[in-house]
Protein backbone atom coordinates (compact mmCIF):
# COMPACT_ATOMS: atom_id res chain seq x y z
CA UNK A 1 0.00 0.00 0.00
CA UNK A 2 2.83 2.34 0.14
CA UNK A 3 3.18 2.99 -3.84
CA UNK A 4 -0.55 3.55 -3.62
CA UNK A 5 0.21 6.06 -0.64
CA UNK A 6 2.86 7.61 -2.45
CA UNK A 7 0.88 7.79 -5.52
CA UNK A 8 -1.92 8.97 -3.96
CA UNK A 9 -0.27 11.97 -2.19
CA UNK A 10 1.25 12.71 -5.93
CA UNK A 11 -2.15 13.18 -7.43
CA UNK A 12 -2.93 15.59 -4.49
CA UNK A 13 -0.47 17.19 -5.04
CA UNK A 14 -1.02 17.76 -8.69
CA UNK A 15 -5.19 18.53 -7.27
CA UNK A 16 -3.49 21.28 -5.30
CA UNK A 17 -1.23 23.01 -8.09
CA UNK A 18 -4.58 22.68 -10.29
CA UNK A 19 -6.58 24.31 -7.32
CA UNK A 20 -4.67 27.50 -6.91
CA UNK A 21 -3.79 28.57 -9.96
CA UNK A 22 -6.75 27.37 -11.92
CA UNK A 23 -9.88 27.25 -8.49
CA UNK A 24 -11.08 23.33 -9.91
CA UNK A 25 -10.12 20.34 -9.38
CA UNK A 26 -10.50 17.94 -12.43
CA UNK A 27 -13.30 15.62 -12.25
CA UNK A 28 -11.06 12.86 -14.47
CA UNK A 29 -8.75 12.93 -10.99
CA UNK A 30 -11.10 12.44 -8.66
CA UNK A 31 -12.48 9.39 -10.46
CA UNK A 32 -8.62 8.21 -11.09
CA UNK A 33 -7.78 8.30 -7.28
CA UNK A 34 -11.50 6.83 -6.50
CA UNK A 35 -10.62 3.97 -8.98
CA UNK A 36 -7.23 3.85 -7.46
CA UNK A 37 -8.67 3.67 -3.93
CA UNK A 38 -11.32 0.62 -4.33
CA UNK A 39 -8.67 -0.98 -6.92
CA UNK A 40 -5.87 -1.35 -4.45
CA UNK A 41 -7.75 -2.23 -1.69
CA UNK A 42 -9.82 -5.02 -3.06
CA UNK A 43 -6.69 -6.19 -4.86
CA UNK A 44 -3.78 -6.02 -2.64
CA UNK A 45 -3.30 -7.82 -0.17
CA UNK A 46 -2.49 -5.07 2.58
CA UNK A 47 -5.57 -3.05 1.53
CA UNK A 48 -8.44 -2.79 3.35
CA UNK A 49 -11.41 -4.56 1.66
CA UNK A 50 -14.10 -2.95 -0.40
CA UNK A 51 -16.52 -2.18 2.47
CA UNK A 52 -13.88 -0.66 3.93
CA UNK A 53 -13.26 1.75 0.85
CA UNK A 54 -16.52 2.29 0.31
CA UNK A 55 -17.18 3.40 3.64
CA UNK A 56 -14.34 5.79 3.66
CA UNK A 57 -15.72 7.31 0.50
CA UNK A 58 -19.35 7.40 1.63
CA UNK A 59 -17.59 9.07 5.18
CA UNK A 60 -15.42 11.74 3.16
CA UNK A 61 -18.67 12.49 0.67
CA UNK A 62 -21.53 13.37 3.46
CA UNK A 63 -19.26 15.08 5.55
CA UNK A 64 -17.75 17.67 2.43
CA UNK A 65 -21.31 17.59 0.95
CA UNK A 66 -23.11 19.00 4.17
CA UNK A 67 -20.21 21.67 4.30
CA UNK A 68 -20.76 21.94 0.39
CA UNK A 69 -24.92 22.31 1.13
CA UNK A 70 -24.24 24.87 4.20
CA UNK A 71 -21.39 26.74 3.73
CA UNK A 72 -19.94 27.61 0.05
CA UNK A 73 -17.49 24.96 -0.32
CA UNK A 74 -16.70 23.24 -3.65
CA UNK A 75 -17.91 20.49 -5.54
CA UNK A 76 -14.34 19.57 -6.40
CA UNK A 77 -13.06 19.49 -3.02
CA UNK A 78 -16.47 17.55 -2.41
CA UNK A 79 -15.34 15.20 -4.72
CA UNK A 80 -11.10 15.22 -3.93
CA UNK A 81 -11.99 13.86 -0.08
CA UNK A 82 -14.24 11.42 -0.97
CA UNK A 83 -11.80 9.77 -3.58
CA UNK A 84 -9.20 10.20 -0.79
CA UNK A 85 -11.51 8.15 1.78
CA UNK A 86 -11.41 5.41 -0.60
CA UNK A 87 -7.78 5.03 -0.38
CA UNK A 88 -7.46 5.25 3.30
CA UNK A 89 -10.83 4.05 4.42
CA UNK A 90 -13.34 5.93 7.36
CA UNK A 91 -10.94 6.34 10.04
CA UNK A 92 -8.24 7.84 8.68
CA UNK A 93 -10.50 10.21 6.67
CA UNK A 94 -11.86 11.43 9.58
CA UNK A 95 -8.63 12.84 10.85
CA UNK A 96 -7.39 13.81 7.43
CA UNK A 97 -10.60 16.27 8.16
CA UNK A 98 -9.90 17.32 11.21
CA UNK A 99 -6.46 18.37 9.75
CA UNK A 100 -7.63 20.15 6.95
CA UNK A 101 -10.08 22.23 8.29
CA UNK A 102 -7.11 22.87 10.53
CA UNK A 103 -4.65 23.78 8.48
CA UNK A 104 -7.31 25.82 5.96
CA UNK A 105 -7.85 27.77 8.99
CA UNK A 106 -4.12 28.55 9.73
CA UNK A 107 -3.42 29.43 5.83
CA UNK A 108 -6.48 31.49 6.09
CA UNK A 109 -5.10 33.64 8.92
CA UNK A 110 -1.71 33.58 7.59
CA UNK A 111 -3.39 35.13 4.29
CA UNK A 112 -5.21 37.39 5.74
CA UNK A 113 -2.30 38.84 7.90
CA UNK A 114 -0.11 39.34 5.28
CA UNK A 115 -2.24 40.64 2.78
CA UNK A 116 -3.26 43.13 4.98
CA UNK A 117 -6.86 41.85 4.64
CA UNK A 118 -6.50 41.55 8.77
CA UNK A 119 -7.44 45.56 9.00
CA UNK A 120 -11.21 45.16 7.25
CA UNK A 121 -12.14 41.97 9.04
CA UNK A 122 -11.30 43.95 12.44
CA UNK A 123 -13.39 47.26 11.57
CA UNK A 124 -15.71 45.03 10.12
CA UNK A 125 -16.54 43.16 13.43
CA UNK A 126 -15.77 46.21 15.97
CA UNK A 127 -18.83 47.95 14.22
CA UNK A 128 -20.78 44.33 14.29
CA UNK A 129 -20.14 44.12 18.21
CA UNK A 130 -21.34 47.46 18.83
CA UNK A 131 -24.16 47.30 17.27
CA UNK A 132 -25.06 43.94 18.91
CA UNK A 133 -23.82 45.97 22.29
CA UNK A 134 -26.69 48.56 21.42
CA UNK A 135 -29.20 45.11 20.73
CA UNK A 136 -29.37 45.38 16.73
CA UNK A 137 -27.38 43.10 14.37
CA UNK A 138 -25.27 44.68 11.72
CA UNK A 139 -23.33 42.80 9.54
CA UNK A 140 -21.36 43.77 6.71
CA UNK A 141 -20.08 41.45 3.87
CA UNK A 142 -16.58 42.59 2.47
CA UNK A 143 -15.87 44.19 -0.75
CA UNK A 144 -15.78 42.36 -3.50
CA UNK A 145 -11.49 42.88 -3.94
CA UNK A 146 -10.55 42.84 -0.73
CA UNK A 147 -8.74 39.65 0.78
CA UNK A 148 -11.34 38.86 3.39
CA UNK A 149 -13.49 38.04 0.77
CA UNK A 150 -10.97 35.81 -0.91
CA UNK A 151 -11.90 31.88 -0.77
CA UNK A 152 -9.60 29.85 -0.12
CA UNK A 153 -8.33 27.09 -2.23
CA UNK A 154 -8.55 23.76 0.07
CA UNK A 155 -7.33 21.23 -2.08
CA UNK A 156 -3.55 22.10 -0.58
CA UNK A 157 -5.08 21.22 3.15
CA UNK A 158 -6.24 18.47 2.10
CA UNK A 159 -3.09 16.87 0.03
CA UNK A 160 -0.86 18.28 3.78
CA UNK A 161 -3.63 16.79 5.70
CA UNK A 162 -3.22 13.37 3.90
CA UNK A 163 0.46 13.36 3.25
CA UNK A 164 0.69 14.22 7.52
CA UNK A 165 -1.39 11.05 8.15
CA UNK A 166 0.11 8.74 5.72
CA UNK A 167 3.45 9.82 7.15
CA UNK A 168 3.59 7.06 9.47
CA UNK A 169 3.12 4.36 6.84
CA UNK A 170 5.23 5.68 4.19
CA UNK A 171 8.31 6.61 6.06
CA UNK A 172 9.12 3.25 7.35
CA UNK A 173 11.49 1.76 6.61
CA UNK A 174 10.60 -1.37 5.15
CA UNK A 175 8.37 0.05 3.73
CA UNK A 176 11.04 1.69 1.57
CA UNK A 177 12.96 -1.52 1.06
CA UNK A 178 9.74 -2.78 -0.35
CA UNK A 179 8.12 -0.37 -2.12
CA UNK A 180 9.49 -1.45 -6.15
CA UNK A 181 8.06 -4.69 -4.53
CA UNK A 182 4.95 -2.59 -4.03
CA UNK A 183 4.74 -0.83 -7.05
CA UNK A 184 5.34 -4.39 -9.17
CA UNK A 185 2.21 -5.84 -7.43
CA UNK A 186 0.07 -2.97 -8.09
CA UNK A 187 0.35 -2.92 -11.40
CA UNK A 188 -0.04 -6.39 -12.22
Amino acid sequence: MVSVYCLLIAMLTYAAAVDIYQRRIPNGLCAAITLMGIGSNVFLASGIGFYASLLGLSVGFIVMFLLHALTGLGAGDVKLMAATGSVVGIKPILIIFYHTFLLSGLFAVFFLLFSGGWKDIYWRYRVFFSALRKGRLHYSKPASGSPAAFQMPLAPAIGLASAYQLLPYVADKRSFDNIFTGIAQWMM
